[in-house]
């Protein structure tokens, strides 16, 4: 429910509806950046997410939601990590070694990484498609 100052107390779900064609057990979906279709395998990525997540006390999640929710910020204007799902991808290999008990900490610890690692180029996780990465231009990724 959304009152009078447009606030929604933190109350709505987002959800990114794509064009999806099945190619045996992976699926085509448009991609932006190029115009053309790509391979993708959203299983396979569920499955290394939920692996992630285990692999870190079941805090993952929670940390790639905060960043996912900062990006979203509409103060920033437009998003500043595009696509976002790259911050998934990017925790996919930059939240390891165990939860350490605090989230100021790891989150502090990730941004700084996230920052580090901005022009590391991110593959696609199932191995399916062109890089994540590909979606930041060098502008985007040194502002």
């Amino acid at each position: 429910m959304i009152d009078a100052e447009d606030n929604t107390d933190y109350r709505i779900v987002s959800v990114d509806v794509v064009p999806a064609f099945a190619q045996s057990d992976d699926y085509e979906i448009p991609d932006d950046d190029t115009g053309k279709w790509i391979k993708t395998n959203p299983e396979i990525h569920a499955r290394k997410a939920t692996t992630a997540h285990q692999a870190y006390s079941n805090e993952w999640k929670g940390l790639v939601r905060m960043v996912k929710y900062w990006n979203n910020n509409p103060r920033h204007g437009e998003r500043p990590v595009k696509p976002s799902f790259l911050i998934e991808v990017m925790a996919l290999q930059c939240l390891y070694g165990g939860w350490q008990g605090r989230f100021d900490y790891e989150i502090q610890g990730f941004f700084s990484t996230l920052a580090d690692r901005i022009f590391d180029e991110w593959p696609d996780p199932a191995g399916q498609g062109p890089p994540i990465s590909n979606g930041m231009d060098a502008a985007r990724k040194l502002s």
